[in-house]
């Protein structure tokens, strides 16, 4: 049998080891925040959970956004760090309860503190909305005290300054990626949980809008959508995430 020698040329000294892309999820959880990196197979690489920073008010309790964002950027650099991989994070999107909101100014800064879902500080403020019942046929649900449109009109009550003349209103969940990339939007997954949106024309639904004296909202984006890409500075210098379009910041799902 004759045997094929096989001669290999212009081999280089060292193979290159091959990085895989990293994608980053977040769950921004009523209780705590869960954060996964899995690679560019599905394999999964890491998971982290820590507690959803929570402080209370003369109310009840609140979240600061800027704590929870300082949370979710420290578990993310930790866990990157972990993997060991040496290129930035390919992607990072988020999922979690749309109820939670506040107002942003034109630095895109939080103008007050997230209400969760579960307080009932607007329990009263829910009759103002018991003419709109039929309008549940197009929104899905009714306006309760765990509603956004109920808070909306607490806040105007109680806490004017934090929703009265700003640029947008804004969602917790959506809030890292609006942060980081600069551009304001609100997932169509989470506008349902104001109780104003027409879940079968995807748009608000304006009389449930005016009676809940609703300040401005920004931009629908569809689910996954690529919203925008990283400008956030400390974030970006501890290498775990780009600046130059290698990082992209994907709505909620």
């Amino acid at each position: 049998m004759q045997r094929l020698h096989i001669i290999l040329t212009n081999v280089p000294s060292k193979l290159a080891i091959y990085q895989p892309h990293i994608d980053c999820g977040i769950d921004i959880g009523s209780t705590s925040l869960k954060i996964v990196l899995i690679d560019d197979t599905g394999k999964l690489l890491l998971t982290r959970a820590a507690p959803t920073p929570r402080i209370l008010d003369e109310y009840g309790p609140v979240t600061n956004p800027i704590k929870l964002l300082d949370s979710i950027e420290k578990i993310i650099i930790s866990g990157w760090h972990e993997v060991g991989c040496q290129t930035p994070i390919r992607s990072i999107t988020t999922a979690g309860v749309g109820e939670d909101g506040f107002c942003i100014n034109a630095n895109f800064e939080p103008m007050g503190n997230a209400i969760p879902w579960f307080d009932k500080r607007g329990s009263l403020e829910v009759q103002h909305f018991d003419q709109f019942k039929h309008l549940v046929q197009r929104t899905g649900a009714l306006i309760d005290p765990t509603k956004t449109a109920s808070k909306w009109l607490w806040l105007r009550k109680h806490k004017p300054e934090e929703i009265n003349n700003h640029l947008f209103w804004v969602t917790l969940t959506d809030f890292p990626q609006i942060f980081w990339s600069k551009q304001p939007y609100i997932s169509i997954s989470l506008a349902p949980r104001t109780g104003c949106f027409d879940i079968r024309d995807k748009i608000w639904q304006s009389e449930l809008i005016s009676c809940a004296h609703a300040p401005s909202l920004p931009r629908i984006a569809k689910a996954g959508e690529i919203i925008g890409f990283m400008q956030s500075g400390s974030f970006i210098n501890s290498g775990a995430v780009s600046d130059r379009k290698s990082t992209r910041l994907n709505s909620s799902h």
